[in-house]
């Protein structure tokens, strides 16, 4: 029995220490996302806003290859646009 206690004890500081470096991983992977979003914005909401109306434009417009075009264009690569 008294290995059994030992063998729990054991567990316990294991699990708990499992529990802290989740909680690290999920702290620094907040973080990154959050960085890696804020570099995908637009540096303006004029420049966003001016993309999204030509997108707009050419869809009202039926013009689907201009919009692909659009955005297969090196300037907007790395983009991601909120709505």
């Amino acid at each position: 029995m008294e290995v059994l206690y030992q063998v729990l004890e054991v567990a316990d500081k294991v699990i708990y220490a499992t529990l802290g470096i989740t909680a690290m991983f999920g702290i620094f992977t907040v973080i990154m996302v959050t960085r890696r979003i804020a570099q995908k914005r637009f540096a303006r909401p004029a420049q966003a806003e001016s993309f999204l109306e030509e997108v707009h434009d050419n869809l009202k417009s039926g013009n689907t290859e201009a919009v692909v075009e659009l955005c297969d264009s090196p300037r907007y690569w790395s983009k991601a646009v909120r709505s």
